[in-house]
């Protein structure tokens, strides 16, 4: 059985979000950078996390691809998904640090 960690290792620290990075059209948008922040500080530094980034690196891809070729699911996937995702992400960093 593979580890999850050498999964994420083969990857590079900076590999994009694919789904978000798809929905917002650039690996540079603030959202994904928001994204990436958590991937790093929140999910990679955990044995569960780093699974759940493993798997995200090979299922998301080829919907990342599927997703960037029609722009109504794009509004969509960006309203309903990933928009959720990074408000979430951001309340969550605000918390923390006003601890």
């Amino acid at each position: 059985m593979a580890r999850y960690e050498d999964d994420y290792e083969d990857e590079s620290k900076e590999q994009a979000c694919f789904i978000a990075t798809a929905v917002y059209g650039t690996p540079l948008s603030q959202e994904v950078e928001v994204l990436r922040q958590f991937r790093d500080e929140l999910l990679i530094p955990n044995p569960p996390g780093r699974a759940l980034v493993a798997i995200y690196y090979k299922l998301s891809p080829p919907l990342a691809r599927f997703i960037s070729r029609h722009r109504r699911l794009r509004s969509v996937v960006r309203e309903c998904l990933v928009n959720p995702a990074v408000a979430l992400t951001r309340a969550m960093r605000s918390r923390r640090a006003g601890r």
